[in-house]
């Protein structure tokens, strides 16, 4: 695992980096800008049951994606959706990291 108090940033800079031809795939910038830790993450038990159907539904929905788009190579997603899932990440009424917001749709 990364040691990073920002691991979601460290690995996207990573990326970014491979994608600029800093480093010649992840593994390599993986090695030169991160610090792993010696840890293994395991699954809470007792939570496995509350993630269950959610990851059923988000399979699903991809397995129905992945057919769309083998059926017709240029189908988009409708453009409300994609401007429901900008306006929760960005904006006044942002959902992510607003707690006051975290149960509004």
């Amino acid at each position: 695992m990364i040691d990073s108090a920002q691991d979601p940033a460290l690995g996207a800079a990573m990326h970014a980096a491979v994608a600029a031809d800093a480093y010649p795939d992840i593994r390599a910038a993986a090695r030169t800008m991160g610090k792993a830790r010696p840890a293994v993450y395991l699954p809470d038990p007792e939570r496995a049951e509350a993630y269950e159907r959610p990851y059923i539904i988000c399979e699903a929905v991809a397995d129905s994606a992945l057919h769309t788009l083998s059926l017709n190579p240029t189908a988009a997603p409708p453009a409300h959706l994609l401007e429901r899932h900008y306006t929760r990440k960005h904006g006044p009424g942002a959902l992510y990291g607003n707690p006051d917001m975290a149960t509004s749709t």
